[in-house]
C-alpha cells in the first residue's frame, strides 16, 4: 500500500512587531529550527509559504527565510500583508 504524499503548505508567518507564527502558532526564534525540522521529518519534500507584513523588520524575515532554507526545502512561497 503507497504511503499518501502530504502536499499540505506551512504557512510561517513574520508580524509587524517581529513575531514568527507557524500556522497561526505562535513560536520563539530559537524554537523555530526544531519546529521546522519536525516538519520537515514528517514530511520529506515540504511545502512553505512564508508570510511576511509589510511593516516587519525585513532582517527578522530572512532570518526566517534562512531557517527554512536550511532544511534543504526548495519549496518556498513568499508573500507580503500591506494594510490599506
Amino acid at each position: 500500500e503507497a504511503k499518501e504524499k502530504d502536499d499540505s503548505i506551512t504557512t510561517v508567518s513574520v508580524a509587524e512587531g517581529g513575531d514568527v507564527y507557524i500556522n497561526q502558532e505562535k513560536v520563539t526564534m530559537s524554537q523555530l529550527p526544531l519546529r521546522l525540522s519536525s516538519i520537515k521529518a514528517s514530511n520529506p519534500d515540504p511545502k512553505f509559504t512564508l508570510n511576511a507584513d509589510s511593516r516587519a523588520n525585513f532582517d527578522k524575515v530572512v532570518l526566517v527565510l534562512d531557517e527554512i532554507r536550511k532544511l534543504g526545502v526548495t519549496k518556498i512561497g513568499i508573500s507580503t500583508k500591506t494594510r490599506q
